[in-house]
């Protein structure tokens, strides 16, 4: 059974806080999977989850041209962003299914850019402008 989470944002500390709030239902293992337009939020969700597990939020930045960070936490945190990638095959180069079945919790920016590569239990974060571009409407899958 799938449970599902609806929460609306009005600004990005909102967003952060619904962030550490997703992060309470998260175990080692877990993968999150964010799903959201340019701006939408992603990283300010994963600022959350950062924070929740005892890492500075303030150093959680996109890994858009390194495609992984790493947060040492209480709970390690390894944070992709596959928006860059020009196929799967790259993945192998950063080690991705090494990083993806350890015992950290895995953030994935851009999920649909990893194709087959992705793990089959995930948790889904969809984030969606809301009525004006400072809001959101953030639906999670668990």
């Amino acid at each position: 059974m799938t449970d599902i989470k609806t929460y609306v944002s009005h600004s990005t500390e909102e967003t952060i806080d619904i962030g550490y709030q997703i992060a309470s239902y998260l175990k080692k293992g877990d993968c999150v999977l964010l799903y959201g337009d340019l701006g939408a939020g992603k990283t300010a969700i994963t600022k959350g989850i950062a924070s929740y597990f005892g890492f500075n939020k303030d150093n959680v930045i996109s890994p858009t041209f390194t495609i992984v960070n790493q947060y040492p936490a209480n709970v390690n945190i390894y944070h992709f962003d596959l928006y860059r990638l020009d196929s799967e095959d790259m993945l192998d180069d950063i080690g991705f299914d090494e990083y993806i079945y350890s015992d950290a919790i895995s953030i994935i920016e851009w999920p649909e850019c990893g194709g087959s590569r992705l793990p089959l239990n995930h948790i889904d974060v969809q984030i969606k402008y809301g009525e004006d571009m400072s809001s959101r409407e953030i639906t999670v899958k668990f």
